[in-house]
């Protein structure tokens, strides 16, 4: 890209766009890259700029001019584009919007504040408003212009777990005063997330929810494993394994157990075949419930048994 004009300079130690100044060496202005003096180059058959007075125009002069006047337009408008914010989670089938592009209001800006082990362009604090509660919320502004945020640096905003944005003014090629600056700035085109807080919460959730049904079904699996086991010697211990469970419920409908002994055609190592305790029954790991007679005058427990006596041929 060709050498853009910069219409920023340092007035007193303030940024100040060229239209505001007088034409010349008159401006007295200073580069806010090198410190060195500005020339004010304003009439009708130019475009308004500064150039260096005794030095070559470099690129790293207008990316701080450009710098310093984002930061300072930032703290005079006080409002910051958010982007779309969605989260894909392919692994869990997750896709969702949970961020509209929207307008927010900053309370406060703050520049060039160390946070730890960084110091980012601008640490705003924006007021959000959700559920009839107004909330304020740290936010980390970067401003791209030919140097963008690094893997190193973006391992540190991620850390310090503050939701981010970054600005990119890279490929603007005219920008000749503040409004169009700030055009640029709140061009949703030109902003992207580089970490949202509420988005990395958000996966965590889901991946400790999914984390929590996987432990569970092996819960379950280990303690259908125990529980198979036990039973099976249960059945031993009480010698069930010598009768045969019915495999479907419409081969004991209506039946009882008292006609089952009756008849013969069942066999229980706890009853009496002649006197029948229906209290045995009611506790019986196979007690199909109560079976009403034709007179309705009393229950019958439906059993679940069917004779396998090995001496016995059906």
């Amino acid at each position: 890209m060709k050498s853009r004009p910069m219409v920023h300079g340092l007035l007193n130690g303030d940024i100040i766009q060229i239209e505001d100044v007088e034409s010349g060496l008159k401006c007295n202005c200073i580069c806010p890259e090198c410190g060195s003096r500005l020339v004010a180059h304003k009439g009708e058959k130019v475009i308004q700029h500064f150039k260096h007075y005794d030095k070559t125009e470099i690129e790293s002069c207008y990316e701080s001019a450009i710098h310093l006047a984002s930061k300072a337009l930032f703290a005079k408008h006080k409002e910051v584009r958010l982007p779309n914010l969605k989260v894909f989670i392919p692994e869990l089938g997750y896709n969702a919007n949970i961020l509209q592009e929207k307008k927010y209001k900053i309370s406060k800006v703050n520049v060039e504040k160390y946070l730890i082990d960084f110091k980012p362009d601008i640490l705003a604090e924006i007021i959000v408003k959700s559920k009839g509660e107004t909330k304020i919320i740290p936010l980390i502004i970067e401003i791209a212009v030919t140097h963008f945020v690094d893997y190193n640096k973006l391992l540190k905003i991620e850390k310090s777990k503050i939701s981010a944005i970054e600005i990119s003014l890279k490929d603007v090629e005219r920008i000749m005063d503040d409004d169009d600056l700030w055009f640029e700035i709140q061009n949703p085109v030109n902003i992207k997330w580089l970490y949202n807080n509420k988005t990395q919460n958000l996966i965590e959730k889901k991946i400790n929810t999914i984390r929590a049904i996987e432990e569970n079904r092996e819960k379950q699996r280990i303690m259908a494993e125990i529980s198979n086991e036990n039973y099976k010697l249960k059945l031993k211990k009480e010698g069930y394994l010598l009768l045969k469970i019915y495999k479907g419920r419409k081969e004991y409908i209506g039946t009882t157990v008292d006609e089952y002994i009756f008849t013969g055609k069942i066999y229980c190592p706890k009853q009496n075949n002649t006197e029948i305790d229906r209290s045995i029954c009611e506790k019986c790991l196979f007690n199909h419930g109560d079976f009403k007679n034709s007179n309705e005058d009393f229950f019958r427990i439906i059993c679940g048994f069917k004779n396998n006596r090995l001496n016995h041929n059906e």
